[in-house]
């Protein structure tokens, strides 16, 4: 049966419809799930997280897939179509990465796309700023925005969310998802990110410091950098002459020119 006849009938089975307040849109397309299975490249005794596992289409091929799955969901209405599965009912932004070992895992997730920076901050930038006693996922695939992801992706351009990705990952497109692959379908494509995250992030300085940075840095994306870090620079006591040569930076520049290691050198 097609699978988003299924889903539609399993949904009116158990009385459930797609909630708008949660951004739930149901991935129904199983060449799209796949494709989401190839990018994970899961082994059977990986630890997988899984992020909204909605109504298990996604669940179902994991869990094939390994023997270790845990699945977070927000809806408590799911829980009985979702039975089968070794659900969590929390929110994933509050969800402690520590509880799931040292062993290491990888996070799936097709997530609302209003959570897309919230759950990257949390699993990649929160967890390495606690240093040792953080848990971040050795891999993320997530079904983000396709516009989202294909900035996070351009090597041309940097945001805010690019450089926090960038910092502790390598991010990639592993394949694009038509709105129409969707259960409501929402009004923009997708894509399918892929993170391969570092042992240790780039930078080596204080990350609370370095974020700071760049925070100031992208305050205002449409001017330069020297614009953006005044204050900053005349609290350390310098001119944005010296800051430039001190940094090796280029102050006329914006941020979105910038990498990672230019930030780190803005760091005192």
């Amino acid at each position: 049966m097609d699978l988003k006849l299924l889903t539609s009938l399993n949904l009116k089975a158990y009385e459930l419809k797609a909630k708008k307040r949660l951004g739930q849109n149901f991935l129904v397309s199983e060449k799209a799930l796949n494709k989401i299975i190839n990018a994970a490249d899961i082994k059977t005794d990986e630890l997988i997280l899984e992020i909204g596992p909605g109504t298990g289409n996604l669940t179902r091929l994991l869990a094939e897939k390994t023997k270790n799955l845990v699945c977070l969901e927000k809806d408590t209405d799911m829980q009985e179509l979702l039975a089968e599965f070794p659900v969590k009912y929390v929110d994933a932004l509050e969800f402690d990465p520590n509880t799931l070992g040292s062993d290491g895992y990888k996070l799936i997730a097709n997530i609302p796309y209003y959570i897309t920076s919230p759950l990257i901050n949390h699993f990649l930038k929160d967890q390495f700023k606690k240093g040792p006693d953080g848990n971040p996922p050795k891999l993320m695939v997530l079904l983000v925005q396709k516009e989202v992801a294909e900035k996070i992706c351009d090597p041309t351009f940097n945001s805010f969310l690019a450089i926090g990705i960038r910092t502790f990952g390598k991010p990639s497109i592993a394949g694009l998802v038509k709105r129409g692959c969707f259960l409501p379908s929402p009004n923009v494509d997708s894509a399918i990110l892929k993170i391969e995250v570092y042992p240790k992030p780039l930078v080596k300085c204080d990350l609370d410091k370095y974020f700071n940075v760049c925070s100031m840095a992208f305050a205002n994306p449409r001017k330069k950098i020297s614009n953006n870090l005044k204050k900053y620079i005349e609290s350390l006591g310098m001119t944005v002459e010296i800051f430039d040569e001190r940094t090796g930076v280029n102050m006329n520049l914006r941020a979105e020119k910038l990498e990672p290691a230019d930030f780190e050198k803005m760091v005192f």
